[in-house]
Parts: C-alpha cells; structure tokens; sequence
C-alpha cells in the first residue's frame, strides 16, 4: 500500500480522507477547545490537510464563494477507521510513511479513532534517561529553564552539591534552576511544584516555602480512599497531589477530577483545598488548605497558587464569578467563549479572602449546565 511514490504524490486518499502534502506552504490551523479556525494562508488546494491539536484531529476545508471570495473552514476530522498519524512540528498530521519518506520530523504519534479523538502514543518511561545531570559538583546536559533540587553534603569538612534523589528526604533540599547546558543556580522557590529535569521516576520537585524534596507519584487515580487510622475509616483527599497513571503523570484538582500535565496548556484552574489528612505526602499546599477552592496557576515546568496582589479589603479586583469547564480550566469571558468549552460549564462563586496566607481567593462551586450552542 505505501512505496515510493509517497515521495512525489500531492494528494494521497488515505482512509476516505485527503492527506495533502504542503511542504513550504504556510496553511495552519488554531484551535481552542473543540472550536478550530482555518489560517488566512490556506487555499483552496489545502482542502482536506490534517491537523492534530490537543487529542483531536482536524480537517481543513476551503471552498469558493459566490462572489469568488475564499470561505475557509475547519472541523474535527472524522476517519473511516482507526488511523496512525503523527504531529510534524507545523502542527500537520502525516501519516508516519509519509513523514518518513520526506524526512520530516515528528514531534510526537498518535492513534486517531472515527470520533476524532487521538491517542499519543508515548515512550516507556524505562526507556527515557534524564537529561540533566550533577556528577562531581559538575552539571551537564542541561537546558535553559531546567529546574533541580540540589542538597549540600558535608564530606570530611568539604561541603559538595548533589542532585536529592530521596523523595522521603523530607524539605531538605535546594531549588536550582539551568541557564546553560553546565550553569545552575540556586533560586528562590515559591509553594509548588516543579518539573525535575535530573530524574524520570521522580518527575516533579514540591516546595513548601521552606525547603524542597522530589516526588514520588502515587498509583492512586484522584479518587479518594479509606484509610484505618486508630481502627476508625479516615477518607484521605488526595487534592493537591501528584498521581501517575499509565506512567503519564496528573495533579489532582478534585474527587475524580484530575489534570495531566505532560503537555498541559498553561491556563488557571481551580483546586479543592480540603487537604487536611494524616499524611505528609499531600502537604505542598498545606498552609492554603480549608476554604473552598481556589485558583492554581499550571504549566508543565511549575504549579502555583495564584495570589491577588494588591487585594483590597472589600475584594474589589477579585472576580465574583468565574467559570470552568469540566477539566476546571478557566475561561474569560467572550462572545463565543461556550463553543470551545466542551460539553458543560460550571460556575465557581467567591466566598472569602484570606490575608493568611496572604491575598488568596477562595470559591463555592456552584451549579453544572450543558452547553447548548
């Protein structure tokens, strides 16, 4: 079925759908949520490009007007089958014969089913190494923005640094941060997480205002569970923590409400912060626990809680309302703001601000509706 007229072949009909080859054109696609806008630079010959964005793929269709104007559209891609794509870095979904026979990168791979939904395909995490390492007080193979947690070791009155490899270590260590491939600093470190880039297993780095410790994800899925403490049934909230689930590492925002954060968008979400329990592995946002919830900042590389500066008494620059989607992202409000949120929005209410910790906002969540638009 593929040989070697991949090479030269513009239009390839793969599946019932037209896979188009546009190597140095500059058809795009943006998506936010399920809604999908088609760039201005696509033509009428783009007609059926594949793109995949956030687990979805989606297909570009441009027809002519009747006034000979170009009409640019684009929607989620529904295949004949279970098809294999991969994601060049211009956002394209090639087949991976394709990409292969025209030497074109593939920034990660994915299974895509008839509903448009894609599965990426990952590697094993025994199969990864770290890149950034600390051997002999010496770093190497870093990258600019790369986060470490360090402690200092006393050998014979010769203090010498070392990457903190212990996740039962407690808050020992220090948070380094990589400015070039052999240069990291000791940096001042906020409540959170942060992605550990000298180990695979343990994934993320959590602060606590006072000192830092690698994490250890658990095997648990956000779900809660009873614990026997006393032999009295204690339920422990695993808000707030770190839990791996088919090696893809997800923070919990909420009793069966988690977030992945490999590849998350950066955008604001709402957490529980009903964390009080018998255990320290869930103590990074201890000092913000028990008023509702309240806002975390997310992106890959960090997680912190979002603090209102400059927050006056009467909570003016405090939103009352805010809304979220099912995943409890955050959204601004905008004319067509409800066509990329999925299925159901929900509203979150302010109920309190605290001045300890300092200008934090808390929220009620409020009522669930689908979305009818």
């Amino acid at each position: 079925m593929f040989g070697k007229k991949l090479l030269s072949v513009v239009g390839l009909l793969f599946l019932g759908i037209q896979i188009i080859s546009v190597k140095g054109q500059d058809c795009s696609v943006s998506v936010d949520g399920n809604a999908c806008t088609a760039s201005t630079e696509c033509e009428l010959n783009d007609t059926g490009k594949l793109f995949i964005d956030g687990g979805q793929i989606f297909e570009v269709k441009v027809t002519e007007g009747q006034g000979n104007e170009i009409i640019r559209e684009c929607k989620k891609a529904t295949l004949a089958q279970v098809a294999k794509f991969c994601k060049a870095e211009d956002g394209r979904a090639m087949t991976k014969f394709d990409a292969f026979c025209e030497d074109t990168d593939c920034i990660s791979y994915y299974t895509c089913g008839s509903d448009g939904l894609c599965t990426e395909d990952s590697v094993p995490n025994s199969c990864k190494r770290a890149s950034c390492k600390l051997e002999a007080g010496q770093f190497s193979g870093c990258s600019e923005g790369d986060y470490l947690v360090v402690n200092v070791v006393d050998n014979d009155g010769v203090e010498t640094i070392e990457l903190l490899e212990d996740p039962t270590a407690g808050y020992i260590g220090k948070l380094y941060q990589c400015s070039t491939q052999n240069a990291c600093s000791k940096i001042d470190d906020d409540v959170g997480y942060y992605k550990n880039a000298g180990s695979i297993e343990l994934s993320y780095i959590k602060c606590n205002g006072n000192g830092c410790v690698p994490v250890q994800p658990s095997n648990h899925d956000c779900n809660n569970h009873m614990v026997t403490v006393d032999g009295d049934n204690v339920e422990f909230e695993e808000y707030g923590e770190l839990v791996s689930i088919d090696e893809k590492v997800y923070i919990c925002l909420d009793k069966n409400v988690k977030l992945r954060l490999e590849g998350v968008e950066d955008a604001k979400y709402f957490m529980n912060m009903d964390i009080e329990n018998i255990y320290d592995n869930n103590d990074v946002f201890r000092g913000f626990e028990g008023n509702g919830y309240a806002v975390i900042d997310v992106k890959e590389e960090e997680i912190h809680i979002v603090k209102e500066e400059g927050l006056d008494p009467n909570g003016g620059n405090v939103k009352m309302y805010q809304y979220t989607d099912s995943s409890y992202k955050i959204y601004e409000r905008s004319e067509n703001v409800c066509r990329s949120m999925g299925e159901s929005i929900t509203e979150f209410k302010l109920e309190s601000c605290s001045a300890s910790p300092k200008d934090v906002a808390y929220y009620s969540k409020g009522e669930t509706k689908p979305i009818s638009v």
